[in-house]
């Protein structure tokens, strides 16, 4: 799953122009049971149950509870994330959820329609990391004089960090870690204000806990490349903006750690007014490992309905062509009574809805290119995992975000959880009203 948080909402994206046709709007989804006989599934014809494949991608324990239901969220059955992965029948329309309590004691719930076309369903692991002991290690940056720079900053790769207000001077800054789990990590030292005259990545220091290390940038090279975003079709937009920045390539499952940071050059930022076509073409920093992260989001005015509208745009990675992001161009979602609709323009990759509280986050993900299911609160069973609530009432769903994620169907999306770098995203979102 890959999911970008802005300040519109949950945002997603893509540089793809292929129109996708919706099946026939008359066919719905019909299932009964875990082995039904023949359904009818979206866009007609003849559908059996099938075998599919629950997995998570890294551990789950008993934390982590799986649903199968029906489409009206009848329980069909469950199992706890320790006997993942699991091969079950399910039948299109079904719902699969998993949920679980984090380790802030937050309930995350994510409900995953069923297809003809599906036939795994995987999401990130669960478990916690084995708890240890931290450990803690010193890092002073000598940092040097710096033509048009007062002031640098230090990030670590363990996530830490530093600053300094006067150059020249020493920075410093605390690495932590877990001895024997993290054995180096990077340091990425910037001077500048809101632009960056010089930045420095210094890869791969020996973690080693209780002892000082002492850095000496030089500064030699400061690699830019630019990235263009091409940006039409606005519509009735009011106004957008654009951010560019680079993130450590630990944000990954599966990443090397000590690699994880993350930084925006604020002078990189960028606003437009009105709904003209424009360009966003920022020349960001370039470094040895991890990737640029450019950001557009085109703010459109509210209606009776919708408190919010949104369209965005994420690309990870660099991109030596322009990107032409038609802000317009995906049907615009919104959720009417317990399903979603949308509006004229391309179909995507998926239909996410998500609701919540300040303790209960839950999703419903579907399949833009099938006819609208109902958008269901599972049933659950009566045990529960340990620390988990079940709220009192289905939460309710206040964001739909239609999202296209580069040329991925919805079945190939919800296979597999892993990240890809490059990649392009794009969304249309809309924030209920009232919410």
């Amino acid at each position: 799953m890959r999911q970008a948080l802005l300040s519109g909402g949950l945002i997603w994206l893509t540089a793809c122009s292929d129109v996708v046709v919706r099946p026939d709007e008359g066919a719905s989804y019909a299932a009964s049971g875990t082995a039904a006989s023949s359904t009818v599934g979206a866009g007609g014809g003849s559908v059996e149950p099938h075998q599919i494949e629950i997995a998570v991608d890294g551990e789950s324990g008993d934390e982590l509870l799986v649903l199968l239901n029906e489409p009206d969220g009848t329980l069909v059955t469950s199992w706890p994330g320790s006997a993942l992965p699991v091969e079950t029948v399910a039948a299109a329309g079904q719902i699969v959820t998993f949920a679980y309590a984090t380790s802030l004691g937050n309930e995350q719930i994510e409900t995953i329609r069923v297809t003809p076309e599906i036939n795994r369903i995987e999401r990130r692991g669960t478990r916690p990391s084995p708890p240890c002991v931290e450990e803690e290690m010193q890092v002073v940056v000598h940092v040097p004089s710096v033509a048009g720079a007062s002031t640098a900053f230090v990030r670590l790769g363990t996530l830490g960090g530093g600053s300094l207000q006067s150059l020249p001077g020493n920075a410093e800054a605390t690495a932590l870690g877990c001895a024997g789990s993290l054995e180096a990590f990077d340091v990425l030292v910037v001077a500048g204000e809101s632009t960056y005259q010089a930045f420095e990545l210094i890869e791969d220091v020996p973690f080693e806990p209780r002892t000082t290390v002492e850095i000496s940038p030089t500064f030699a090279t400061a690699p830019r490349s630019t990235m263009t975003i091409e940006v039409d079709a606005m519509g009735d937009a009011m106004g957008a903006w654009g951010r560019l920045g680079w993130e450590g390539e630990s944000i990954f499952a599966g990443s090397t750690p000590g690699r994880s940071f993350s930084v925006h050059e604020p002078a990189l930022e960028a606003e437009f007014r009105g709904n003209a076509p424009f360009t966003y073409a920022p020349g960001g920093m370039n470094l040895p490992h991890g990737f640029q992260l450019a950001r557009v989001e085109v703010d459109f005015p509210p209606t009776s309905n919708a408190c919010g509208r949104y369209a965005n745009l994420v690309r990870s990675g660099r991109s030596t062509q322009p990107i032409a992001f038609h802000a317009t161009a995906l049907g615009e979602p919104t959720i009417v009574d317990d399903t979603w609709q949308l509006g004229p323009g391309e179909v995507g990759t998926v239909v996410r809805a998500e609701g919540g509280n300040r303790n209960v986050l839950w999703q419903f993900m579907d399949d833009p290119a099938r006819p609208a299911g109902a958008l269901v609160f599972p049933s659950f069973p009566a045990s529960l995992p340990d620390g988990f609530e079940l709220p009192a009432e289905p939460p309710a769903l206040i964001m739909i975000v239609h999202e296209r994620h580069g040329s991925a169907s919805y079945a190939e999306e919800v296979a597999s959880s892993q990240d890809v770098v490059p990649l392009t995203y794009e969304a249309r979102s809309t924030l209920v009203c009232p919410f």
